[in-house]
């Protein structure tokens, strides 16, 4: 799959709410001169950085790995923190429950910040991944929070909107104040942001939308994996494969066989091909 790292501007709509993709199929740019009229829920990581405790959700290979990591560097510039102010855990590397509570919350910083109740914010990243492999992580992180909290802790999660945990969440109510939790979901990409990806890629870009939108497949080029997947296929032979569901297989087949390296090691996903998968 194509690893290179694009500049893009992604954005943030808080869950239910209206995500414009009348662009061609694509997110409507909410830079755009009128966007103050027709996209007033979607917003950059930026405008609510400051925000106490944030969720974000989003499909599989929509991009919320990157994103979250990225919000990293705006916290700091928002917030003017500095680097022991953070700590970020991708939790796809916990199996041992007594491994994660000690790196996630009996760190020297966050103690230190706790009992001089400075600001510290705390990013972890894959909380589904790790749910398959401690089970309870959710419970876990539930009372550990409410334990550690104080009120200059920050708070943010990435997980896939499947696997969002209800149970979790209701305790983030309840820990922090319900008006300081907020749920929101990783919008899709731009046409900007495709344009980025396929100048980059040296790709015909007139050659490439029109086969995108003649074979149907709009919908696959408004995902980061899939999109990297299009722009793979195409710069092959200059065209998709001829019928869109020899294309929807092909994708589908990408979604499934997992991104993350985690789940593809995981016993989960060796359970079944992918074949096996996508006839289920």
């Amino acid at each position: 799959m194509n690893n290179k790292i694009y500049e893009w501007k992604r954005f943030w709509c808080p869950r239910g709410g209206t995500i414009n993709t009348s662009d061609g199929g694509f997110l409507l740019d909410p830079d755009s001169k009128y966007s103050y009229y027709y996209q007033l829920e979607v917003l950059p990581y930026e405008k609510i950085a400051d925000k106490a405790c944030l969720v974000l959700l989003g499909e599989p290979g929509i991009g919320k790995s990157t994103e979250i990591k990225n919000a990293q560097l705006v916290t700091k510039g928002v917030l003017n923190l500095a680097d022991e102010d953070f700590l970020y855990l991708n939790l796809n590397q916990y199996s041992d429950e007594t491994r994660l509570i000690h790196e996630l919350f009996e760190t020297s910083s966050l103690i230190e910040k706790k009992r001089n109740n400075l600001p510290f914010i705390i990013f972890i990243d894959s909380l589904d991944e790790c749910k398959l492999r401690i089970d309870t992580v959710s419970e876990i992180l539930s009372q550990k929070l409410e334990e550690y909290y104080y009120d200059n802790l920050y708070l943010r999660i990435a997980c896939r909107t499947a696997e969002w945990s209800n149970f979790l969440e209701s305790n983030l109510n309840r820990i922090w104040n319900e008006k300081e939790v907020s749920v929101y979901e990783l919008t899709p990409l731009r046409k900007k942001d495709v344009n980025i990806a396929i100048n980059q890629n040296d790709v015909d870009q007139e050659l490439f939308y029109s086969q995108i939108y003649e074979k149907d497949v709009q919908p696959l080029a408004m995902k980061p994996i899939t999109l990297n997947f299009l722009i793979k296929v195409f710069s092959i032979s200059r065209s998709l494969p001829d019928t869109r569901k020899e294309l929807f297989e092909k994708g589908i087949k990408l979604l499934i066989e997992e991104s993350n390296p985690s789940r593809r090691e995981s016993k989960l996903s060796q359970d079944y091909t992918s074949s096996q998968k996508l006839v289920a």
